[in-house]
């Protein structure tokens, strides 16, 4: 791990204290939620891509629920598109929604059920900590918290963004950026590796 990614961490592990659960959008494997489980504190774990989710669920916490759902606008069944070699490699890393992302195909693509993550933030009605790696599907995510006035529950978002890795990305984070900081929630949003 780099020195930049260690510093990324233990500012996300400083924001803790102040959430009372925290978001795992992408957990993965769960290597990042094995740390967050440290924290004592409710961990909703969210990852639709079933090779990965098998690891994942090898993690028993009382503190840890984990979905083997994708985060999205709306629920609904949707396909989830995995790495372009996939059947090579079984890799379980950068699965997205979003078809246009550069490093993924249709070819080995699979149906995912999402969930609306704006409604199930509302159920929980906690201030809640995110951490946010959905390869590509961020920038819907942010407009449809800031759309369903969502904000007011979470401290920080902690956010990979991928804009290299799909279609018009740098356009989507610049309109993403100047939406934040004209609702004043900019400083909301922190980088994730």
């Amino acid at each position: 791990m780099s020195n930049q990614q260690s510093e990324i961490i233990r500012s996300f592990e400083s924001e803790i204290k102040n959430c009372e659960a925290i978001i795992e959008l992408g957990a993965n494997v769960g290597l990042i939620t094995k740390k967050i489980l440290l924290h004592n504190k409710p961990v909703y774990a969210f990852e639709p891509e079933p090779e990965a989710f098998k690891l994942l669920s090898l993690i028993k916490s009382p503190n840890l629920t984990i979905l083997n759902k994708a985060a999205w606008i709306k629920e609904q069944m949707m396909q989830l598109h995995r790495h372009k070699d996939w059947l090579n490699t079984k890799s379980h890393t950068s699965s997205s929604l979003k078809i246009d992302k550069k490093n993924v195909d249709d070819k080995n693509s699979i149906n995912c059920e999402t969930v609306d993550i704006a409604d199930y933030i509302i159920s929980l009605n906690k201030k809640v900590l995110i951490k946010m790696d959905v390869e590509g599907a961020e920038y819907e995510l942010i407009h449809h918290l800031l759309n369903k006035k969502v904000f007011n529950y979470i401290t920080y978002i902690f956010c990979e963004f991928h804009p290299k890795k799909i279609k018009n990305g740098y356009l989507k984070q610049l309109m993403l950026n100047i939406r934040l900081m004209s609702l004043g929630q900019k400083t909301k949003i922190k980088k994730w590796f």
